[in-house]
């Protein structure tokens, strides 16, 4: 809870008759935009190009992704909100998939060894490890036991 001192002498519970914030310059919004959409439920949502988006299609282009209609609990407030993007780049993986990686799998994990070898792996008895791509041992669930050749 604000202290009285804070705001100029006002209580939450008894807000400045003049409408203004605690530093009685700048005015207190009764709806703020935050405010909407934290107590907000979608009523529409469109795609660039429809009825209802052309002006904000024509202001962003390509950038566009949709535009949503939202309202505030009592249904009285209405916010446009866009999705936009603003940044476009390539991903760039740490490591190559189809890696062909050593994975040492103990003696005891049976399951495990004869699921790797059913989908591919082979056994490198040279290095004493199992030989598979990446991608396999992350879907056998494998990545822990990955050994650095």
């Amino acid at each position: 809870m604000k202290q009285a001192w804070r705001n100029g002498g006002a209580s939450d519970s008894n807000p400045r008759r003049d409408g203004r914030d605690g530093d009685g310059k700048t005015p207190r919004p009764e709806n703020t935009p935050s405010l909407v959409l934290r107590h907000s439920r979608i009523v529409k949502k469109l795609q660039p190009g429809q009825p209802g988006t052309m002006r904000l299609t024509r202001q962003y282009g390509e950038a566009l992704v949709c535009v949503r209609y939202r309202q505030d609990a009592t249904g009285s407030i209405r916010c446009t909100t866009i999705e936009v993007v603003v940044d476009v780049a390539p991903v760039h993986k740490r490591y190559d998939e189809d890696e062909i990686i050593g994975v040492r799998i103990g003696i005891g994990q049976i399951d495990q060894r004869r699921r790797a070898q059913a989908r591919g792996a082979r056994w490198d008895a040279e290095a004493r490890l199992w030989r598979m791509t990446r991608k396999l041992a992350k879907r056998l669930n494998l990545t822990r036991h990955i050994v650095k050749t």
